[in-house]
């Protein structure tokens, strides 16, 4: 038997001994890749109008690893897509894009490992519709508020400064009807000046002091002295000794 022979003899049957073949490298077998594309919606922040998201990933190892991972990307892009309104979907994108990259793609969890992952977002015409429709309504609702609340500003200024003063009112209503002068004696000003000042109700200065002069009431003479002493120097600290000197003769009476 020649040397070749031999040798080959020896690597194929038991016992054999290859002393003089080397030592050969480890055969690696690569794992095998395996592809999830699933198509899934996520919630924007408009409510009731989602995005329409394709996931890619590709992955290998243990499947009950890669689908709890899954379900946490998806839970994961749904909090990011909720704080997005859904005509930036371009943007939500990216970002979605970005965090697969650095967060899963050769991820590695145990028996798992994700190897590539991206995201394509669209919004249908649907929503797309319903959004700039809303979008609408929502700037229509904000000119009539704005429209009320200039128009609740006018009327307040015609009550106190107009209507509850009846010459002024007399000179309102002259400038808006010159063309009728004769009409001028039948609109009753001094009646409508006194139902204004009665709606009205006393004023906030008014208001303070009966609430003060309720709290005073309800204490005994020396806590009330007291009190009134204090206000006194109150008065007298705004540069109004007069008011505490008034205060007082008030409280000697």
């Amino acid at each position: 038997m020649t040397v070749p022979e031999s040798r080959w003899y020896q690597r194929w049957f038991a016992g054999g001994d290859d002393s003089g073949a080397g030592n050969q490298p480890a055969v690696v077998v690569p794992p095998r890749i395996r592809q999830d594309r699933f198509t899934t919606e996520l919630g924007s922040r408009n409510r009731n109008l989602p995005f329409l998201a394709t996931f890619d990933l590709r992955w290998h190892g243990a499947e009950a690893v890669f689908q709890s991972a899954k379900r946490d990307l998806h839970r994961r892009a749904a909090e990011l897509s909720s704080r997005v309104y859904v005509a930036h979907a371009a943007y939500l994108e990216s970002e979605l894009n970005l965090l697969l990259d650095r967060q899963w793609v050769r991820r590695f969890d145990g028996d798992m490992s994700i190897v590539g992952a991206d995201v394509e977002l669209e919004v249908s015409p649907d929503v797309l519709a319903a959004y700039n429709e809303m979008q609408a309504i929502r700037r229509q609702a904000a000119v009539e508020r704005l429209r009320w609340e200039t128009d609740l500003v006018e009327l307040e200024f015609l009550r106190e400064q107009v209507f509850s003063r009846p010459e002024v009112a007399r000179s309102y209503w002259l400038k808006h009807h010159l063309d009728k002068p004769g009409d001028f004696a039948a609109v009753p000003f001094d009646q409508i000046a006194e139902s204004f000042a009665a709606d009205r109700g006393p004023d906030t200065p008014t208001r303070i002091a009966e609430i003060i002069g309720d709290f005073l009431g309800r204490l005994d003479e020396g806590q009330r002295d007291y009190l009134i002493g204090q206000l006194g120097r109150v008065f007298s600290s705004y540069s109004r000794p007069d008011l505490a000197e008034r205060l007082n003769e008030a409280r000697l009476d």
